[in-house]
């Protein structure tokens, strides 16, 4: 489950703290009058459900800050920081509630806020290109969606952004989950035929596309290894059954990785990380089966939304503690988890800012 999205436009000032917690204890602090439009070196955007609503706060990993960026928000979604930390997009309502959901695109700090310029029907899925220049994302339309691609100037420039979006596929099926190549040629993605979806690649410079996969079951969520010669994605069978498997990006034989659905590669491409049964675990390599684990959780947790610092020297994930609200947890550099987050409120969609 995650949380249903929707804002309104009021902002702060990113540093006027409203609330923050302490490391290392169960006890939540205030904090009042300290103003600054600077983030530390180690900080995570976070969605915190705190006193029945959703609102964006940044993390200080280190002394346990916690200031929100949005002083009035009806819970924002999905946060996708630009590759140079400049800015975040997000998904909300232009209403007061959660429905007719709409992206959102805002300065690091949470100034200057507004709808991405985007006049085509159900935008989702938004990714940034590596470079970040360009925005991929899906669309409905006639019949299923489509990927498309959009040029980051006009997020810049307040521009209409309608002559800046290009139509990658039109094939008349659902085209899901893109996802781009470390070096920006290529976006894997996953479409259906019929009732089952397979893995595919499309060149961005001629829309060329090339089948992957043809098994039994369902693949999605493609995510590219660091180095871009193999392609990640969950193979769900069973009803949602979900392992990980690794694909040759040029095509090949599927190697079957570990069962679960939340795994995430090192920026270097030295380790793959994971939750399994509720342990955290490292592969070197992705070779599973010589995997370390890192902690063990009781019996019923849940270990996801894995997401590595830029430069890898540590792991930030969320705990469900046996259905308990997820917390936040970060594998440091010595390789010991510790835990960040420690009241009642629930976190979601951590995201590293650079």
């Amino acid at each position: 489950m995650r949380p249903s999205v929707g804002m309104t436009t009021l902002l702060r000032p990113l540093l006027i703290l409203c609330g923050g917690l302490l490391l290392g204890t169960g006890v939540g602090i205030a904090a009042a009058g300290v103003v600054s439009r600077a983030l530390p070196l180690e900080a995570l955007y976070l969605i915190a459900d705190r006193e029945g609503d959703f609102h964006i706060y940044a993390l200080d990993v280190q002394r346990g800050l916690m200031p929100q960026v949005i002083e009035e928000a009806v819970s924002p979604s999905n946060l996708l920081l630009s590759p140079d930390g400049t800015r975040v997009i997000f998904f909300a309502s232009k209403g007061t509630t959660s429905f007719d959901l709409v992206p959102y695109v805002m300065d690091w700090d949470g100034a200057n806020a507004r709808p991405l310029p985007i006049d085509i029907r159900d935008p989702n899925e938004l990714s940034w290109s590596p470079d970040g220049s360009q925005l991929a994302f899906t669309a409905a339309g006639e019949e299923g969606r489509d990927i498309y691609l959009m040029a980051a100037d006009c997020l810049v420039n307040r521009s209409d952004c309608e002559g800046a979006i290009r139509q990658l596929t039109s094939d008349r099926v659902d085209n899901l989950n893109p996802s781009w190549s470390p070096d920006g040629r290529m976006i894997a993605y996953s479409a259906s035929q019929g009732s089952q979806f397979d893995l595919y690649v499309v060149d961005i410079a001629d829309g060329q596309a090339r089948q992957l996969t043809t098994h039994p079951t369902d693949e999605l969520g493609p995510r590219w290894t660091p180095d871009g010669q193999s392609i990640q994605y969950t193979a769900y069978s069973r009803g949602l059954y979900a392992s990980q498997y690794i694909i040759p990006a040029e095509g090949g034989v599927a190697r079957p990785l570990m069962q679960g659905f939340s795994a995430a590669w090192s920026p270097d491409g030295r380790w793959l990380a994971y939750g399994r049964a509720g342990r955290l675990i490292r592969a070197a390599g992705g070779r599973t089966e010589e995997a370390e684990v890192l902690a063990e959780y009781p019996r019923g947790t849940r270990l996801w939304s894995l997401t590595w610092a830029p430069d890898g020297g540590e792991l930030a994930y969320l705990v469900d503690l046996g259905g308990l609200s997820p917390q936040v947890y970060l594998l440091g550099q010595d390789g010991v988890p510790r835990r960040l987050t420690f009241d009642e409120a629930a976190y979601w969609s951590p995201a590293w800012w650079r």
